[in-house]
């Protein structure tokens, strides 16, 4: 099934055998290590390493290896599995013994995989993340699914778009269990629908845009429908119920039937209802905080909105001030003792992962939620604009949200062992990815999806190439290739490697494309015009080709196809005005036409009086001026 695909679903294929003796072991930790074969050869061996787990009740994990013998202590089965992560990292690095004390700042981390966004994660890959969260100690796995779980009332919810069966949620919700992961539905009760409320029928259930018609009896039997589906799939007693950036609430068919009714007392309402549904079910619930704090919100203790009995999660993933941190979960506590805190792996801005903005991000943020006594914490992958960052991606944040959780004080150094061990890339190897997006003028903690923009836009209207003007990409993609060339890594790991190869190469021909064509034509320069259409067109297209198949091999290996059909639309877009610009520039060079009206307009920044690069992660946007559809 090829070596890209191994490393996904184990995400860590070792050559060496790892010799155990697990015969003290209960049969509840053995049935985890048995999944851990998936990606390890481990072997049951009576001459092997002497494993014995010892638990005990003041929540410190200790890990003792030493003549063979390995004595866990732990307090629970994730910090278990962290330990024997410690001794299976140990054995790969060729050590006879290793001491390790912890003890977890959180009662609760762990991953939120974004599965709503085109990419639905297949369950073997699902399970190949459960036995890396294990590993690293994780303890919650949250899937994001706002329309791709099943409703057998609702036949058009999640129609087409890969929804997860009751079978496969209980599977995995199993399979988590086993390694002492607790698997919470993330969802969304009242914005953030659009993919449902898009069908002709599902009109009784829309007040504007993607948000729902709060207060209708066919919301209430809708919300309804979701809580009974997911309770005979989960065992968790908490579902994450969402209720963000419903920015329109109350003013479409919701103003005409009530009158302007004030937002804060419309969320009441409607938080009222999906507590009171959700504890029907014997669930409690999750909400993301930004209702309450950023749109149009209070930060009053004498808010209208009674979050008792609700679990409030403030979401955050873009500032860097230890201060910011501690003030804003300050508020939060003020409103909520039960507050939560979501930060951010940054894999959703395009094809390249942002690793220096999730760590960042991440560490001030942690700080201050250890300071402050926040219990709870979780790392967000999101998908954003069509979940176009391989899976592999996430697990830069998930490992350092592990180890920011169990050092009493973070190291690097630590957290870059834990890294290569996860993932089979060393912390050098991530950052080397990273750098496509960031030109070495550009600060790391910068965020701009260069590489995005560069692939999508046209050659011949070039959205974007204002802000490229005056740049030398070309020995910048080199230097990247000349990177991933001289890169030794494990054999699992070739396959994402080569994906970005692939990938680069394309940037290489493409980024000055149209900067290109524009100056020749601009010039009357007609020998530059064939020299663009032999050596920068045509072996642009084969590369194209190249990278496109590599890339749908990876979507097919560890998401569901549903979804893929939307990057084919956008990569053949690619290839077929390419095409077309290839057969412009002939018709132009042999006298044909006399003009190419795209190039006679002048450039304009896209973001007026921005200059250099920019950041636009939506695919609509950057490949016309001209609407994609109604």
């Amino acid at each position: 099934m090829g070596a890209y695909f191994h490393m996904i679903k184990g995400l860590e294929m070792r050559e060496m055998v790892y010799k155990l003796n697990v015969s003290q072991l209960s049969e509840e930790l053995r049935q985890g290590i048995d999944l851990l074969k998936e990606d390890y050869e481990i072997s049951y061996d009576e001459e092997g390493c002497y494993l014995v787990g010892e638990v005990v009740s003041n929540g410190k994990l200790v890990v003792d290896f030493k003549d063979n013998k390995v004595r866990i202590s732990y307090h629970s089965l994730s910090s278990f599995y962290r330990g024997v992560g410690h001794v299976l990292q140990a054995m790969s690095q060729h050590h006879t013994a290793c001491y390790v004390e912890e003890v977890s700042s959180f009662e609760s981390n762990g991953l939120m995989f974004d599965c709503s966004r085109n990419g639905v994660l297949n369950v073997k890959s699902i399970e190949g993340l459960l036995r890396k969260l294990a590993l690293l100690g994780h303890n919650v796995f949250m899937l994001y699914m706002e329309d791709v779980y099943e409703i057998f009332e609702q036949p058009y919810f999640g129609y087409m778009r890969g929804r997860y069966t009751h079978e496969e949620l209980r599977h995995i919700d199993d399979y988590a269990h086993t390694l002492g992961i607790e698997v919470i539905p993330c969802i969304q009760t009242l914005a953030h629908l659009n993919q449902f409320l898009r069908w002709p029928h599902t009109n009784q259930y829309k007040d504007m845009d993607d948000i729902l018609l709060v207060g209708s009896d066919s919301v209430h039997e809708l919300i309804e429908q979701m809580m009974r589906n997911l309770a005979q799939c989960f065992r968790s007693n908490k579902v994450h119920v969402g209720m963000d950036e419903a920015y329109n609430l109350g003013r479409g068919k919701y103003l005409d039937e009530h009158g302007y009714t004030p937002k804060l007392q419309i969320m009441q309402n409607h938080l009222k209802l999906v507590r009171s549904i959700a504890k029907t079910y014997g669930k409690e619930i999750i909400i993301w905080d930004d209702m309450f704090f950023r749109s149009y919100g209070t930060e009053s203790e004498d808010s209208l909105v009674d979050l008792d009995e609700v679990n409030l999660m403030y979401w955050d993933y873009y500032h860097d001030s230890l201060d910011y941190y501690r003030h804003e979960l300050t508020k939060r506590l003020a409103l909520s003792s039960n507050t939560m805190f979501a930060g951010g792996a940054w894999k959703w801005i395009g094809y390249v992962p942002h690793h220096t903005k999730t760590l960042m991000t991440t560490c001030p943020a942690l700080t201050a939620c250890k300071e402050l006594g926040i219990k709870h914490v979780m790392v967000t992958s999101w998908g954003d604009d069509g979940c176009e960052a391989p899976v592999y991606n996430c697990l830069f944040g998930t490992v350092l949200f592990a180890e920011y959780g169990y050092q009493s004080d973070f190291d690097l150094e630590v957290f870059k062992e834990k890294l290569a061990f996860i993932t089979g890339l060393s912390y050098e190897e991530h950052l080397l990815i990273e750098r496509i997006d960031l030109p070495a003028d550009v600060s790391p903690t910068s965020v701009t999806n260069l590489s995005k923009y560069v692939l999508y836009q046209d050659p011949l209207s070039g959205i974007c190439d204002y802000h490229l003007q005056n740049l030398d990409l070309t020995s910048h993609f080199k230097d990247i290739l000349d990177g991933l060339e001289s890169l030794k890594v494990s054999e699992e790991a070739i396959d994402y490697i080569q994906l970005y190869r692939s990938f680069v190469q394309v940037l290489e021909l493409k980024w000055n494309l149209g900067l290109n064509i524009r100056k020749a034509y601009q010039e009357n320069n007609c020998f530059k015009l064939e020299c663009i259409i032999e050596h920068q067109i045509r072996p642009l297209l084969q590369r194209l080709d190249e990278f496109k198949w590599k890339y749908e091999m990876m979507w097919m290996r560890t998401l569901k196809p549903q979804g893929y059909e939307v990057i084919d639309i956008r990569l053949g877009g690619v290839k077929t005005r390419l095409e077309t610009t290839l057969i412009t520039l002939q018709r132009y060079l042999a006298g044909e036409i006399s003009q190419i009206p795209l190039l006679e307009e002048e450039l304009l920044p896209y973001y007026e009086g921005q200059e250099g690069l920019i950041t636009l992660n939506q695919y609509g946007l950057i490949a016309s001026a001209s609407r994609l559809t109604w």
